[in-house]
């Protein structure tokens, strides 16, 4: 608390008298014949000057006039504020006054006199009533509820009068009282007393008890309330609130009492809410400020504050100086901001114990009150505001965008707002009290308490304007027009009137450019910041938002607990992406946030979000962003968060899945789409797009649905949206979406005002709502009524309402040129009518005239569904449906008409049917023919077994069907004729291989039987056939059958036991078993067989090789295959070599086995010999002559042709001319055991050659080492440098190089690209040289990185 002002001793007690209503002056009268008035300040306002010293003082209830008693003076004093003039009230008694006290309701001064009379005094009237009190009145109090006067004088009497002075009760009472006062001591919730619950209490004269008068029950019934003893005597009784009254006690004791009970069961019961001992000492003075909920309480040189909600802590202790015990009276001024405290010397101090929270916003800014007289402007959250001192203390603020305002009384200071602070403009005083003040950029507007509004320029030298300033209601104005509110926004000044009128007035162009009527008066009006929609309250408490272009007002159902409150201010939402958001301020301090949106396609509705309790002292100057800036008690600047936006952070990933929920709800709610959309992306479900894209749909954010529905993946959601982006007709646009949400009846109302109205039409159309389209169609589109007659009779047809469809399709018919292919249609829908409706020939001759197939179709079913099979057929013949046609042919035994058809028909089931009605008639070829047709072949078997004697056609068909069951029927007539090789066929394929193998054994016809059962017989059965053959000594036979019956030894047997005729095949057959067997033991056995121990002669040794083979025994396989290979090549079969070598490297290799050296080497030194061959016949001698010379190296592993290859190297490398080495070689020609063997053609040539020699030599070309890349000559095939065997091209037999390699896509052999690829000359295709595959020339490809295939090869052909 802070100290405002002192006032010096007054030389003994005085008395505190706080100007009722506005507290602007204090009155100070002690025992000296005048009267003090000071203003808030401590300013002396007025001297009263009296002829003796007051004894009562009192102030009306509007604070316009100030009553005074005088010592010993008949005569009351009045003093008036605005006129500072005192006047004497005559009471016509010659006794003096002993009371008075102004009524709480009107402006009635009662005045009581020591002889017990009443004057009562209104208006300048005198009213005496004579008898009231026997004796002098000395206490009297008004009722705030009927305007009842109570008084009490020293006959210990109370009396109870109306304002007319008439007595309702008179109570006497045994106790002398100090006190008295009304009371109510109970209220229901609301806010009514019941009737028979009127109370007077006053305190007795020692102080010991409280007496608690019922003065309107019949008795009078009375209650003394007795206080406990440790407490001491009553000092003061002060009321806070309703029902709490607060007493302090001569031992520092304080006490708070409930009077009365919640449900009023007990209106007299007192219920102790807390003691706390204050002072030590008596307590000297109690005051309450129930607004504030503070209770003050002096004694002990301390005065100590308490809060009603928790009394029992000291909120505060002021310590007044010099006090010694003295401290005197306590009272609060009418605001409940100042406390004024006096001495029993006179001395009065008083204290600012709470300032008023006035403030005022725009945008980013603040302007408040922070001191009685010293104004605070705060930018934004700048931790440092600007301060200015003002001269007068003011009763509301106002801001602008450039200027600022106070207002004192009828008073106007202008500021403009600068750097530093607040510099004053000017001030302007106005003909009455101000209420409101509202800035603009350029104009305020001024509510005075006279009902009107001053619309004026702020600074005329700044703007320039042409106007400067008008008055509202204007004079021209009919009737008297009051105008309680305003509101400044956006350009527009908007008023309500008491008469329920809402006008606004365009500042721009100086003219009135709205007005709405309400049904009673407007209270207040509260502008969006837009100034286009405001929330108004009325005169009945009810809220409202109205939409001043649409015209709409919407009515704002509070919350239950807002209900019992009254709305004493509307904030609005000033963030501009969210400015349909309001919020409701209640005087019980609650904060209901709102949400109101008018562009949506639907009804706008205002929706309550939720309900924020506002801290007690907190006054909501703005809205922004879901947080409320307020001021405090204390008056600081704090923002409060509405409960509606308590999850919409800056940051939503940082809250938990049930508040990203939460988040998303209040997201939707507000309709930010923009906080939605990162909530939903938290969270990630398609439900939460899904609810966010309804939301867009719902606002028309067409652009913003789609990008939902492209999120949740609706690929046709979002190709129906994309369409409405480029409507721009908001009428239409809205209609199209309401389609597309299922609500047509909307739909339509919106399409019919678009510039489309053709549109709802069409929309009727396809929802089949044919009765609403014909109902359009007449007014939008005449022309089509026939159309749509004729898709409302296809509905009805489709339904099965028949006789309706034929009445619109009759209705369709336009007869016109232009719509011949709708008249056919209607024709045809009456046709197919006509036929349902049972006249049946108009139908039928009616579709025939048409003649169209699918007319035809229809009727003829109708009429099969009718039973009218024979009408119906003919008209599928006519529509050229052979399978109907034909089956109600047979259906109605129309034989001739079926057999006429039947060719045309593909329907298997149809054909069946055909047969059987055949064959009952006897027409077996025909039924026959039509059981194949059908695909039942059993039957058509045997017809033509039994009945056609045709077993070529039987057979025939068995053969193509393999029919089982025709086999059996075929078997059977064989049988009959003794073909018995043919009947076992038959047995077996009829699956009656017993029967086959019975026949078989005792007609000798087993080779027959197993030719037969081949591979798919059973294990007896194979079993059967190898004892027969065994039997009959045919060991082939019986070793094959034992073999099939896996009984491997017995095989192996029977086949090593066979003839020499039978002997190759029989050896392929023991190879066979035995791989299958898997038996060392069979493997040795055969193995000796081909090594000649049975007989003493070795069998060939490709035997012994095709075995390791088939055992996958591939090393012995590989030295057997070189043995062979050599044997061949010994005898000249150098190809035969070649494949074997080629065969079983691959094989080797495929799996994973190293080849051996020398059958690597003999596969190289075969396919060079055979590749020169090659090279000759293309010409290539010097190629050639490089390959003879690989082979004349190693002419010793060709004995057979041993001349002939020596005499084709000489001859091409002469050819070639390596001269030198044609020489070498002629030289080992001409030895004695060749020379005679060489050919007479060549003879001569190489004899000169060795007389004459020439030994000129073609020097070999080096390509790098695959491996090392290091020069080596092109036809070695090992590396000097890195020791490896080098790869070998398969064409040239030259070794590979790393950038040249390619390689045969059939067998994988390494080839010089280069080179591989001239071997194809001109030709797509060729065989390879390694595995005589042919391949293609496009096939063969370079390889860029041959580092696999090098070490693959590596050792491989070591």
């Amino acid at each position: 608390m802070k100290l405002m002002f002192s006032l010096p001793p007054m030389g003994g007690p005085v008395t505190l008298h706080w100007q009722k209503g506005s507290s602007a002056y204090m009155v100070v009268a002690g025992s000296q014949s005048q009267v003090h008035v000071y203003d808030r300040n401590g300013t002396p306002f007025e001297i009263i000057s009296l002829h003796q010293s007051p004894l009562a003082i009192d102030w009306s209830q509007d604070g316009s006039q100030l009553a005074i008693a005088q010592e010993k003076s008949n005569a009351v004093v009045v003093w008036d504020v605005l006129t500072r003039r005192t006047r004497n009230v005559d009471t016509t008694m010659k006794e003096p006054v002993t009371a008075i006290g102004f009524s709480k309701v009107t402006g009635t001064l009662a005045i009581g006199t020591s002889k017990g009379n009443l004057i009562l005094f209104d208006k300048g009237k005198v009213t005496p009533v004579v008898g009231k009190h026997s004796k002098r009145v000395t206490m009297m109090d008004w009722s705030t509820k009927d305007n009842l006067l109570a008084m009490y004088g020293d006959d210990r009497r109370l009396t109870v009068s109306n304002v007319a002075g008439d007595t309702l009760a008179i109570i006497d009472v045994r106790v002398e009282l100090t006190h008295l006062q009304f009371d109510q001591l109970f209220s229901s919730p609301n806010g009514e007393v019941p009737s028979g619950w009127r109370y007077l209490t006053g305190i007795s004269s020692k102080g010991k008890t409280l007496l608690v008068t019922d003065y309107e029950s019949d008795n009078h019934s009375s209650l003394e309330l007795s206080f406990k003893p440790e407490y001491g005597n009553i000092v003061q009784y002060t009321r806070c609130g309703q029902n709490v009254a607060i007493f302090g006690f001569t031992k520092g004791y304080l006490t708070a009492m409930e009077l009365g009970n919640v449900d009023g069961s007990d209106p007299l019961k007192f219920t102790e809410l807390f003691q706390v001992h204050d002072h030590s000492n008596s307590v000297a003075a109690v005051a309450a400020a129930p607004m504030f909920g503070r209770i003050a309480c002096s004694g002990d040189n301390c005065i100590k504050l308490h809060s009603l909600e928790d009394a029992s802590q000291v909120t505060n202790v002021l310590e007044i100086e010099d006090a010694q015990n003295n401290l005197d009276q306590l009272a609060w001024s009418s605001d409940e901001q100042l406390l004024a405290v006096s001495l029993k010397d006179g001395t009065v101090q008083v204290y600012l114990a709470h300032l008023a929270a006035i403030g005022s916003c725009y945008g980013d800014t603040a302007l408040y009150l922070s001191n009685l007289k010293e104004l605070t402007y705060l930018f934004a959250d700048d931790p440092h505001p600007v301060r200015t001192q003002i001269l007068q203390e003011v009763s509301d603020l106002a801001l602008g965008p450039y200027q600022a305002a106070s207002v004192s009384g009828n008073l106007v200071t202008y500021y403009n707002i600068v750097p530093n602070g607040l510099d004053v403009l000017y001030e302007t005083e106005f003909p009455s009290h101000i209420l409101k003040v509202v800035l603009g950029e350029d104009y305020a507007a001024v509510l005075m308490e006279s009902g009107k509004i001053r619309l004026h320029m702020i600074d005329g030298e700044r703007t320039g304007h042409v106007h400067e300033t008008t008055m509202f209601p204007s004079k021209h104005s009919k009737g008297s027009e009051f105008i309680n509110c305003c509101d400044l926004q956006g350009g527009f000044l908007i008023f309500g009137l008491k008469n329920g009128d809402i006008r606004s007035f365009f500042i721009e162009e100086w003219d009135m450019a709205y007005h709405f009527k309400h049904s009673c008066g407007i209270q207040s009006v509260f502008v969006a910041p837009c100034g286009l929609m405001l929330c108004f309250i009325d005169e009945k408490k009810a809220v409202y938002i109205l939409n001043m272009v649409t015209d709409a007002c919407l009515p704002v159902e509070l919350p239950n607990s807002a209900k019992r409150s009254t709305i004493t201010r509307v904030l609005w939402e000033n963030w501009e992406e969210n400015s349909e958001v309001f919020c409701l301020v209640d005087e019980e301090g609650n904060l209901s946030a709102g949400v109101v949106y008018f562009k949506t396609i639907r009804i706008p509705e205002v929706f309550h979000l939720s309900q924020t309790p506002l801290p007690f002292g907190h006054v909501p100057l703005r809205l922004h962003d879901g947080e409320v800036t307020c001021i405090t008690g204390s008056n600081r600047i704090v923002k409060i968060r509405l409960d509606s936006h308590s999850f919409l952070l800056p940051d939503v990933s940082v809250l938990p899945p049930d508040q990203l929920k939460k988040a998303l709800d209040q997201s939707i709610t507000l309709y930010r789409l923009k906080d939605a959309w990162e909530i939903a992306s938290k969270i990630g479900t398609n439900a939460a797009f899904q609810r966010l894209a309804n939301l867009a749909m719902n606002l028309l954010e067409i652009e913003f649905a789609v990008r939902c529905y492209r999120r949740i993946g609706n690929v046709a959601k979002v190709k129906s949206l994309e369409d409405l982006l480029l409507v721009e007709d908001l009428n239409r646009l809205t209609g199209l979406v309401l389609l597309s949400l299922g609500e047509a009846d909307a739909a339509q109302m919106c399409l019919l005002k678009s510039t489309k109205p053709i549109e709802a039409l069409q929309m009727r159309r396809d929802l089949l709502q044919w009765d609403q389209a014909l109902q359009l169609a007449k007014n939008l589109a005449p022309e089509e009524i026939p159309m749509i007659s004729r898709e409302y009779a296809q509905d009805l047809e489709f339904s099965g309402d028949y006789g309706n469809a034929l009445y619109h399709y009759e209705r369709s018919v336009t007869r016109k040129p232009q719509f011949k292919s709708h008249d056919e249609a209607c024709q045809c829908g009456i046709a197919r009518m006509s036929v349902r409706l049972g006249e049946v020939k108009k139908g039928i001759s009616l579709a025939t005239e048409i003649g169209t197939t699918s007319l035809l179709k229809d009727c003829a079913a109708i009429l099969e569904s009718m039973k009218q099979s024979s009408e119906a057929a003919v008209l599928y013949e006519k529509a050229q449906h052979w399978e109907k046609a034909v089956g109600l042919y047979l259906k109605t035994k129309h034989w001739v008409k079926a057999s006429e058809l039947i060719d045309k028909c593909t329907s298997q089931k149809l054909h069946m049917q055909y047969a059987r009605a055949m064959e009952a008639n006897g027409q077996y070829d025909l039924a026959a023919a039509a059981y194949v047709q059908s695909k039942e072949h059993v039957p058509a078997i045997r017809l033509y077994l039994d009945h056609l004697k045709d077993p070529e056609t039987a057979v025939r068909l068995v053969q193509e069907t393999e029919s089982t069951e025709g086999a059996g029927l075929v078997a059977k007539f064989f049988l009959k004729l003794n073909d018995h090789a043919s009947a076992i066929h038959f047995l077996v394929v009829s699956r009656c291989s017993d029967e086959a193998f019975e026949l078989a054994k005792k007609h000798h016809q087993m080779d027959v039987f197993a030719d037969i059962i081949g591979t798919e017989g059973s294990h007896a059965e194979y079993v059967g056939m190898a004892k027969y053959f065994e039997g009959r000594r045919n060991c082939l036979r019986s070793g094959k059958s034992w073999l099939l019956a896996q009984d491997y030894p017995r095989a192996l047997g029977q086949y090593l036991t066979c003839t020499d005729d039978e002997q190759k095949e029989a050896i392929e057959g023991a190879i066979r078993v035995v791989s299958e067997a898997g038996s060392e033991l069979l493997v040795r056995q055969l193995v000796g067989y081909l090594m000649g121990d049975k007989d003493g002669e070795a069998k060939d040794a490709k035997y012994l090789f095709r075995m390791y083979m088939a055992l996958k025994q591939y090393r012995d396989a590989a030295r057997t295959a070189t043995i062979i290979a050599r044997e061949d090549q010994a005898i000249g079969n150098y190809r035969t070599a070649h494949d074997v070598l080629y065969r079983m490297y691959s094989e080797l290799r495929k799996n994973g086995i190293q080849p051996a050296t020398d059958m690597v080497e003999d596969l190289r030194l075969l396919h060079s010999y055979m590749t020169a061959k090659l090279h000759v016949k293309r010409g290539d001698h010097l190629q050639a002559a490089r390959l003879l010379i690989r082979a004349a190296n190693n002419i010793s592993k060709f004995p057979m042709h041993t001349v002939p290859i020596l005499t084709s190297a000489v001859v091409e490398s002469h050819r070639a001319g390596m001269r030198l080495t044609a020489f070498n070689i002629a030289k080992i020609l001409m030895k004695p055991e060749h020379r005679p063997k060489i050919d007479t053609k060549y003879k001569d040539k190489i004899e000169r050659m060795i007389r004459r020699p020439d030994k000129a030599e073609i020097e070999e070309p080096v390509t790098p080492c695959p491996y090392c890349s290091s020069d080596v000559e092109i036809m070695r095939l090992d590396c000097p440098e890195c020791k490896n065997v080098l790869p070998y091209c398969i064409f040239t037999g030259q070794h590979m190089v790393a950038s040249d390699w390619s390689s045969c896509p059939s067998c994988a052999f390494p080839a010089l690209y280069s080179r591989f690829r001239e071997m194809f000359g001109e030709d797509e295709s060729r065989p390879c040289p390694m595995c005589c595959e042919d391949i293609m020339l496009n096939d063969v490809c370079r390889d860029e990185d041959p580092a696999q295939a090098l070490q693959e090869l590596k050792g491989s052909q070591t």
